[in-house]
């Protein structure tokens, strides 16, 4: 109770203050509603620009093209593995080509690598989710050298991808292991399984694309 009455006369003394600044200053206090102007709702963007209006790492501003002026990233080990986190946005694209187009750069470059929260994996199956996208025609292996030779055919290499002269590869069970038994291992694309663990349509075409 006694709180409840300091508390009362705190707000009683500090109105009585606030009214005489107005007095003495002219302030006006009044209520009114405000429109505030804002951008309608629209669709949700299937591919929104993440990179929209900020500078990039490497480059002077938001261009992404200027980080090719001057080398950037790491030093490479000759014949070795380069890791590429984040390879399919712009600044991953960028050091993946510039690994690639390394005389004496790495003999292997890794551009897949899964995001668990959004692809629905474990914290630690970056590694095993990389192998069965390979195994799995998903994404896979090519190795480019351009010490090779002249042309695009000569410097690139499917070497290293299991079974590629067959469709699919095996599992160590003997069954058949394609695109749609790796999308079962990611929960990303439950949305394209019914309750009893058919494919979808789209997810059919998108094996069959594997093999064209």
């Amino acid at each position: 109770m006694l709180k409840s009455v300091r508390a009362l006369i705190g707000l009683a003394l500090m109105g009585a203050l606030a009214a005489g600044a107005s007095a003495q200053t002219g302030a006006r206090v009044w209520e009114e509603t405000l429109v505030i102007p804002t951008y309608l709702v629209e669709p949700p963007e299937p591919n929104p620009m993440f990179y929209a209006g900020r500078a990039y790492q490497g480059a002077k501003g938001p261009d992404v093209s200027r980080g090719y002026e001057r080398p950037r990233g790491p030093e490479y080990k000759p014949g070795g593995k380069a890791w590429m986190i984040g390879g399919a946005g712009p600044m991953g694209q960028m050091h993946v080509q510039l690994a690639l187009e390394m005389n004496e750069g790495p003999a292997v470059v890794v551009a897949y690598a899964p995001c668990m929260p959004e692809h629905g994996i474990a914290d630690d199956a970056a590694n095993r989710q990389a192998k069965l996208a390979v195994d799995s025609r998903a994404f896979p292996l090519f190795t480019y050298d351009p010490r090779r030779g002249s042309s695009i055919a000569e410097r690139l290499s499917l070497q290293g991808n299991p079974a590629v002269k067959e469709d699919w590869t095996k599992s160590p069970d003997g069954s058949t292991y394609d695109f749609i038994s790796f999308a079962k291992t990611e929960a990303r694309f439950g949305q394209h399984f019914d309750k009893e663990g058919s494919p979808s349509v789209e997810l059919q075409r998108a094996q069959e694309d594997r093999l064209h």
